[in-house]
């Protein structure tokens, strides 16, 4: 396992559901608490990339989410919300460090 934690997936009623997210070699699991056995999502992250989204408001409570999207070929993805700007920042880092994905910003100064 190289990573856990509690993330926010979206309901197909846009409402938002705590979930605990783990990333085990290049899977990313999600299960509907932590201490599940069984995942309700598994995406295999090869071939994958990530994007950093513009932030959500959860109606429900009024708090600011900060997504990570999956972006799965051909044209799938999933987006994992998190709590803060900071965990948002761990996950993505993560997650590029399993695609083994660069930014070009990483390596050249743009202007």
């Amino acid at each position: 396992m190289l990573m856990e934690g509690a993330c926010l997936l979206k309901t197909r009623t846009d409402r938002f559901k705590e979930h605990w997210a783990v990333v085990v070699g290049r899977d990313l699991l999600c299960f509907r608490k932590q201490g599940d056995a069984d995942y309700r999502v598994m995406h295999c992250l090869a071939a994958t990339f990530v994007q950093e989204c513009s932030t959500e408001v959860d109606p429900d409570t009024n708090a600011v989410l900060y997504p990570v999207k999956v972006v799965l070929p051909p044209n799938k993805s999933r987006i994992l919300y998190f709590t803060s700007q900071e965990t948002q920042k761990r996950w993505l880092a993560l997650i590029r460090k399993v695609i083994n994905e660069h930014n070009v910003a990483d390596f050249y100064d743009i202007q």
